[in-house]
């Protein structure tokens, strides 16, 4: 007679585990995903199997190995991995959907040689159209970037144990593999057919985290997987796997800081604007919403010239990031954006401008390296 606690009914969309079968999980909402988990039966029947025990070594017997760290000559994420990418590891890319994750990867991909860039949500058209933008700002770029688009995990372990077995061949440094994202990838272990959810489940997430550990392990390839993060914090693929990399690295904006208040603090340090007596209220037409950086220069400028009482004129354009030091930093695709300010009708613009003044332009084009030459303008 079967003891009915043996029998476990499992959630394939949040991995919920209920004594008894329910038509809706209680814990994520989902209809029809609670089925029995066959293998946890399984195993109930072979908790009597005998097995050999495991070869033991003293601590005082193993060598210890000084490990060469990868590195990438991003000083801020080397040192965030204490030296730079361990050999082996596993490495967890998380954060909120545009935030980078996609950016840094393939940064890192165009700097460390015999990479292998895997995605599931691009074409490899895609990703070079992204790679050649970043490529064209560094002063390395990477020739031997091999890049994929495939789902499966079964064959990205392959295809990176396969790398692995060329670069040591050849006698080359450790590879660096890159995941992107652990969302889009299926392992055949946990396949719909077997109930445990599609691909982005909780237990397809899980699966193909930890064959990827193991490839990381047996061929002592460096993996990044890149997961998504959901805009209110909730379990999207990240949170489940903290415990089963090796290191985590989460990217982070600023959610909850207001622009404008950095803004006004530095005008008052740096250009020496009293602006402690007034109120400052921020007007952007057209029912948009401006969360660009390049929008600063152009913030910075609308409340000198008020508080001046001073008209700029409606032909003037202003764009351009501003730091907590007063600098102007310069935006990508300037050309473009002068181009189109020339569209609108726009005579001048104000920006900061890193490799001169574009040809062929017939907008007046005023270059700022910091807010006390913009107040200049006013």
């Amino acid at each position: 007679m079967t003891d009915k606690n043996t029998t476990i009914f499992l959630c394939s969309n949040c991995g919920a585990q209920y004594q008894k079968w329910t038509g809706r999980c209680l814990e994520c909402g989902k209809w029809g995903t609670v089925e029995q988990n066959t293998e946890h039966n399984k195993q109930n029947t072979n908790e009597t199997t005998s097995h050999a025990a495991v070869k033991t070594v003293r601590l005082s017997e193993i060598k210890g190995e000084n490990v060469k760290r990868q590195q990438t000559n991003l000083a801020e994420f080397d040192r965030v991995l204490g030296g730079g990418i361990v050999p082996g590891s596993l490495i967890l890319l998380g954060g909120e959907p545009g935030i980078g994750k996609s950016t840094l990867a393939i940064q890192l991909a165009a700097i460390i040689p015999n990479t292998l860039y895997i995605s599931g949500e691009e074409s490899v058209e895609q990703i070079k159209l992204r790679a050649d933008r970043i490529i064209a700002v560094q002063t390395h770029c990477n020739a031997s970037l091999q890049l994929a688009n495939e789902t499966s995990v079964e064959k990205i372990c392959a295809t990176i144990a396969v790398q692995a077995h060329c670069n040591a061949s050849q006698q080359t440094k450790s590879p660096l593999a890159i995941i992107d994202s652990i969302q889009t990838i299926h392992s055949e272990d946990a396949s719909p057919s077997t109930g445990s959810g599609q691909a982005g489940s909780i237990n397809q997430i899980k699966a193909c985290a930890v064959k990827l550990l193991e490839t990381a392990k047996s061929t002592n390839t460096a993996i990044i997987i890149v997961g998504h993060v959901t805009k209110d914090g909730e379990v999207a693929g990240p949170k489940t796997l903290e415990h089963l990399v090796d290191v985590v690295l989460y990217l982070e904006g600023e959610r909850y800081l207001n622009r404008l208040h950095v803004l006004t603090a530095v005008l008052q340090k740096r250009a020496g604007l009293n602006l402690a007596q007034y109120d400052i209220h921020l007007n952007v037409v057209g029912g948009i919403t401006a969360d660009e950086p390049a929008a600063d220069l152009a913030v910075c400028l609308a409340i000198a010239s008020a508080y001046k009482d001073k008209k700029l004129g409606a032909d003037l354009a202003v764009f351009g990031e501003v730091g907590l030091g007063g600098e102007v930093r310069g935006v990508t695709q300037v050309e473009k954006r002068i181009r189109e300010c020339e569209k609108l009708g726009m005579k001048r613009v104000i920006t900061h401008l890193n490799t001169g003044v574009p040809k062929h332009l017939n907008t007046k084009t005023i270059d700022v390296k910091n807010i006390q030459e913009l107040i200049k303008q006013t």
